[in-house]
């Protein structure tokens, strides 16, 4: 879905649920897609916070590369940004990392 950026309306609440599917493998894919899709901050980024601090660290870490697509707009995005450079696992750091560096400020 998250190929089809003319379907990104229709997309994008699809993918918001995904986050809050049970399955992890599902949950990866919603992150990762929403990121790619890098639209709608406001329905986007508040999901995708919340997927930042998922149980699983495959999907923190897509969560966290995906926020980075939104942290050159006026969000909240780059508080969670931050707190992931705190994470135990040391993907998650890698990843918040590398999108604080997206930063151009």
């Amino acid at each position: 879905m998250a190929n089809f950026n003319s379907a990104a309306e229709a997309a994008v609440p699809v993918l918001i649920r995904g986050l809050a599917d049970t399955n992890d493998t599902v949950r990866i894919f919603s992150a990762s897609g929403l990121g790619q899709l890098g639209v709608f901050p406001d329905q986007v980024v508040p999901p995708l916070i919340d997927a930042a601090q998922d149980r699983n660290p495959t999907v923190r870490v897509m969560a966290v590369q995906s926020l980075g697509m939104f942290i050159s707009r006026p969000t909240n995005a780059v508080v969670a940004i931050h707190r992931a450079c705190l994470d135990r696992d040391p993907s998650v750091r890698n990843a918040a990392t590398n999108a604080l560096k997206r930063l151009s400020f």
